[in-house]
Order: C-alpha cells, then sequence, then structure tokens
C-alpha cells in the first residue's frame, strides 16, 4: 500500500526548503507518530502541541537535543482558559497498559470509547480528570508569531474537526493536512471533505487518516524555527 502522507511530503520537500511543522496531538513523538520521521530525518522547523502530562514527559524525551523542534503542553480548544477539564487514563492503568497511554480526550465518553476499544475492562472507573491550559489556533499562531505553516497534523481523539476548522489553511498558505479521521462522526466527516475540496485540496484516505494536499505558486522556503518561534 502507498503511503500518501509521504509520497505528499516528499513532493512538498521538492518546492519547499524547510516546511514548518505543526503537530496538534503529539504523544510521546514516537508511537505511530506520522510526521517524527520528517521532523528528524530532514531537520524540519516544528511545533508540538500535547496536553496529556505524562506523554508530554516522554515527548520531552523523545526531542531532547533537537533545537529545531519547540513543545508546549496545552490542548487545543475553541477559546482561551487556564484550567479546562481534560480525560485522561488513571496512572497506573498507564504503567501496566502501554496502549492506553496516548489516550485522552475533553470528552469523557470519547475516553470511554476507546478505552473499552484497546480492552479495558471496566474503562469506567480508570477514567480522571485534570484541568490542562487551552489556546484557540488563533491565539496559538499569534504567540508563536507564525504566520506560515507547511504540514498541519492532527490527532486529539474526536475533537479533530473543531480544531482544523478554526485554520484558516489558505492564509497560512498550508500544502500538506493529516487529520485522524475515522472516529470523527459522519457530519463532521462531511464537513471536513468539503472545507478541504473547497480550498483546492486533493484527499485521500489513509490507516483511518484522511491526508489533503495541495501546491501553492512561489512557494517561499520556510525560515529557521529560532526566526519563526518565539522561545
Amino acid at each position: 500500500m502507498i503511503d500518501v502522507l509521504q509520497l505528499c511530503a516528499g513532493d512538498l520537500l521538492k518546492r519547499v526548503r524547510h516546511p514548518f511543522v505543526l503537530q496538534i496531538g503529539a504523544n510521546d513523538g514516537s508511537t505511530n507518530d506520522p510526521v517524527r520521521g520528517l521532523i528528524v530525518e530532514h531537520g524540519l522547523p516544528a511545533l508540538l502541541i500535547e496536553p496529556h502530562p505524562l506523554a508530554f514527559q516522554k515527548l520531552q524525551q523523545t526531542y531532547q537535543g533537537h533545537s529545531n523542534v519547540k513543545l508546549l503542553n496545552l490542548a487545543i480548544g475553541e477559546s482561551d482558559c487556564d484550567d479546562v477539564p481534560f480525560y485522561v487514563p488513571d496512572n497506573e492503568l498507564v504503567h501496566s497498559n502501554p496502549r492506553t497511554h496516548r489516550l485522552c480526550s475533553f470528552s469523557r465518553e470519547q475516553l470511554l470509547r476507546a478505552l473499552t476499544g484497546v480492552g479495558v475492562s471496566h474503562a469506567d472507573s480508570r477514567i480522571r480528570a485534570i484541568g490542562i491550559p487551552t489556546k484557540s489556533v488563533n491565539t496559538l499562531l499569534r504567540e508563536n508569531n507564525l504566520e506560515r505553516v507547511d504540514i498541519i497534523q492532527i490527532d486529539v481523539e474526536g475533537y479533530d474537526w473543531k480544531v482544523l476548522a478554526q485554520f484558516d489553511a489558505k492564509a497560512l498558505r498550508t500544502s500538506l493536512i493529516n487529520i485522524e479521521f475515522f472516529a470523527l462522526p459522519y457530519h463532521e466527516q462531511r464537513q471536513c471533505i468539503l472545507r478541504l475540496a473547497s480550498n483546492g485540496y486533493k484527499i485521500s484516505h489513509f490507516h483511518g487518516d484522511l491526508v489533503a494536499y495541495q501546491t501553492w505558486p512561489g512557494a517561499l522556503d520556510s525560515v529557521a524555527p529560532s526566526e519563526t518561534i518565539s522561545y
């Protein structure tokens, strides 16, 4: 099977020297991560977002020494808030079942379905709520001086369309978008496809994700991360 994401990324790398990557829901930076190879092998400038405290600790270890990558421990929501309820598996479950450490959600019901799906017994009693900071996409872009984002990767356990819908991909000249798609309700899948298609993206499905790609005329080289992001 052709890896559509890597195929599109390969074409983009021929057009843009240092494409900028924004990953929302980066988890530990290694488990089933579709963009880690691109970031590490090509030294791409990147901003990675992960709300789960335990996953974020592993993410820091994964990218230790990579000066081209900035990490933020927060969630992307529809508004800015310092303390939003966020649902995660309890620590004992995370340590005993590695398949659960990447699962978390704004929705308790979504997390319950995900835990049940990986075989957790009595999953309802294995969920706890924590408070995390959230920022909207506009705030995230403004605070990090991001005027162009070449690659957007989103994997946020059923909240994916609500995050993607906040982006103005045309204004950001985003060429490649990869979003976890299979868990979205039908009406959000439809909205997602219609939005991307109406903005000129070619769309494909790959391993439960939706991949959208287009090229922009007069593509510019992305600048180094230290020039792009306020650390």
